[in-house]
């Protein structure tokens, strides 16, 4: 299967939730090949692995990718 993204940074940052709290998060930036539009995904901690940003990337990839490929017309 041919790549259709790329990690291009990782930060870990805080989210404030709709309660009130700080949650600590990761923030994963990645482009998407071969259009180079930047997307970024943000993970809670607790649930940080590779498996859940790798889901969440092709997710948020395809729905890019699908909106790259629009033509006006």
């Amino acid at each position: 299967m041919a790549a259709t993204w790329r990690v291009v940074s990782q930060r870990h940052t805080e989210d404030l939730t709709t309660s009130g709290a700080f949650i600590g998060v990761w923030e994963v930036t990645f482009e998407t090949i071969p259009g180079g539009t930047v997307g970024v995904i943000k993970v809670p901690d607790r649930i940080y692995s590779a498996d859940v940003v790798r889901a969440e990337i092709e997710a948020k990839a395809a729905q890019l990718a699908a909106i790259e490929d629009m033509t006006n017309g």
